[in-house]
């Protein structure tokens, strides 16, 4: 099984080949399946960057990104005209003389959108320095990968991962897709279905040396989804062009053309009923088969290496306070309730007592607690026992003061500064409980393995239920100053 630093080299790696081997043929513009291969290019690309998000230089990683979106938005205009395109030219082959007059002016009409779009397409391409963005997706696994990478076993990907990709699950076996079939607030639902699927399912494929047996089943369903949902927006596009071709006819006074035009369109609203039906169809069986349990399994089955032996640095490691080092026993410290609900503690009461969010709200619990987890700060808090007891770490916090997740929950706060310090620190925290949050705060403190730091300007607030009631004290800086011994 393959590190994690491997895999995102060899995933990152051949992509980037399969892209820049594609490019050229989709600028040439004459064979649209140099265009659809570039963007799958793109999207695996884009999947590997957020599989891999902590491991990669965030600033690399951002650069990256940026260019690879706006290609593969570029690429997907002309994508979804080369797909109309041919379902056109494929209709001209079996129908009758006068239906052809009509497919044909609308191909006419479709090929000058076409064109217009892949001029935005070269354009797009030279502006995002296609040599650049080939150098910097070589360099990104070799110089933006963290060196600990390579050391941590396949399953902490997994872990990492693995709350995201269920919440997806969960979110497309849920979908409801309101309105009649074929309906426009009907097929909005399902191609945001259709991209989540996308997404998920690219993930897994860099997931799957670890997912077991089961993996091509979820797979397979995925792919089936997708493929029905992409049909129904693709029958969407063409409509909607039959329909602006009917209404030009109209203007022009054709009323043969447009007798036509209208008839097409029909027959094509009626395929967009029959594809919304197949489309709630798989969305049942998914939901009927377990698809999101299923994945679970798969999941913890591939979480299941991350303890692997050997493969880790245990705690306490010499490893300078602010290092890098992930720990894969915390990457789930986000997925459980009641982490999730002290999360939200932290959040709500910084932003109570503070007067402003920490972190911009995303609307989801997990999502909060997840980006809290990661956030590039380092964030602590203990309860009001005597002496208070530390309840929270997240990953910076982990980092520097050179613990896992189970030695520093339960330690005594006041032994994360010098027994001639405590003192100092107890003024610090009657302040906060007298003023509510003390800003710019400077001390030292204390690693698990004795390493000696200042910490500058911190914020220290209160924690407040929602009943206002004082149930903790929280900090957060990331200005730090490692001492001499």
């Amino acid at each position: 099984m393959p590190s994690i630093g491997g895999c995102a080299t060899d995933w990152i790696d051949k992509h980037r080949r399969r892209l820049f081997d594609r490019l050229p043929t989709a600028i040439d513009g004459r064979d649209p399946e140099g265009v659809h291969q570039a963007r799958v290019a793109t999207r695996r690309l884009r999947a590997a960057l957020d599989a891999f998000a902590p491991w990669l230089a965030a600033d690399a990683k951002a650069k990256v990104g940026k260019r690879l979106r706006r290609l593969s938005r570029a690429l997907g205009r002309v994508r979804e005209l080369d797909v109309a395109l041919l379902q056109l030219t494929q209709a001209v082959i079996r129908c009758e003389p006068e239906r052809r007059l009509a497919i044909e002016e609308v191909a006419t009409r479709l090929q000058t959108r076409r064109t217009k779009a892949r001029r935005r397409m070269i354009r797009t391409y030279a502006a995002i320095d296609p040599d650049r963005l080939g150098q910097a997706l070589e360099n990104l696994p070799r110089l933006g990968l963290d060196a600990h990478a390579g050391t941590l076993p396949f399953g902490a990907l997994a872990a990492h991962c693995a709350g995201d990709l269920l919440l997806t699950a969960q979110r497309i076996v849920e979908t409801s897709p309101p309105g009649p079939l074929g309906s426009a607030e009907s097929l909005e639902a399902l191609h945001a279905t259709r991209i989540g699927a996308k997404k998920l399912r690219y993930q897994l494929e860099i997931l799957k040396p670890g997912l077991g047996s089961g993996a091509p089943l979820a797979l397979r369903s995925l792919r089936r989804l997708q493929d029905h949902v992409g049909a129904l927006h693709d029958d969407f596009i063409l409509a909607g062009l039959l329909k602006d071709a009917h209404d030009a006819g109209l203007e022009s006074g054709r009323a043969r053309l447009v007798g036509e035009l209208g008839r097409l369109h029909g027959d094509y609203v009626r395929r967009l009923q029959r594809d919304d039906a197949t489309c709630r169809k798989d969305l049942a069986t998914l939901a009927s088969s377990g698809f999101v349990d299923l994945l679970k399994e798969l999941l913890d089955q591939a979480k299941s290496t991350a303890t692997a032996a050997g493969t880790l640095p245990e705690p306490g490691d010499e490893t300078p306070p602010g290092s890098s080092t992930p720990d894969t026993t915390n990457v789930l410290a986000w997925e459980t309730p009641q982490l999730q609900a002290h999360a939200s503690l932290l959040l709500d009461s910084y932003r109570r007592v503070v007067g402003s969010p920490l972190l911009p709200p995303s609307g989801s619990v997990l999502k909060d607690a997840r980006a809290l987890f990661e956030a590039p700060f380092v964030l602590v808090s203990h309860d009001t026992a005597e002496p208070p007891l530390l309840n929270y770490g997240n990953r910076k916090a982990l980092q520097l003061f050179e613990l896992d997740w189970a030695r520093l929950i339960g330690r005594p706060s006041q032994e994360t500064a010098e027994p001639q310090l405590r003192a100092e620190r107890e003024g610090l925290l009657e302040r906060v409980r007298r003023d509510g949050f003390v800003k710019d705060y400077s001390g030292v403190r204390i690693s698990g393995t004795g390493r000696r730091f200042r910490i500058n300007r911190a914020t220290v607030w209160t924690l407040l239920d929602s009943h206002g009631k004082q149930v903790g004290q929280a900090a957060i800086f990331s200005d730090l100053t490692p001492l001499e011994d």
